[in-house]
C-alpha cells in the first residue's frame, strides 16, 4: 500500500505490516478520556511537524504548524480517540 500527498511525500507500507483496525482480529478500541484524546492529537501533530520541517530544511520548535494549514493538515483520524493512538499506545 502506498500513500502519497504533497506535503509529507510518498510513503510505502509493506504488506507484512499490521495496522490496528485493519481486520476484525485487531479492532480499534475507543478511548473515553478527553485528556488522552488531546495527548494523542498533540503527539501525532508533533511527529508531522518535525517530519515536515526535516523534509523541508526548516525548523519547528513547537506552536503553530510549519505548513500552510489552509491547504494541508496532519490527520490522525480515527486514532485520536482510540487506545491505539500515538500517545496511548
Amino acid at each position: 500500500m502506498t500513500c502519497t500527498d504533497g506535503i509529507f511525500g510518498r510513503r510505502t507500507f509493506g504488506t507484512e505490516k499490521k495496522f490496528p483496525g485493519f481486520s476484525q482480529a485487531t479492532p480499534l478500541t475507543r478511548l473515553e478520556s478527553g485528556s488522552r484524546n488531546g495527548r494523542n492529537y498533540y503527539r501525532s501533530f508533533r511527529i508531522c511537524a518535525i517530519d515536515y520541517a526535516t523534509r523541508n530544511s526548516a525548523t519547528w520548535k513547537g506552536g503553530a504548524a510549519p505548513w500552510d494549514t489552509s491547504t494541508h493538515e496532519c490527520d490522525e483520524f480515527p486514532f485520536q480517540s482510540t487506545y491505539q493512538g500515538s500517545w496511548v499506545s
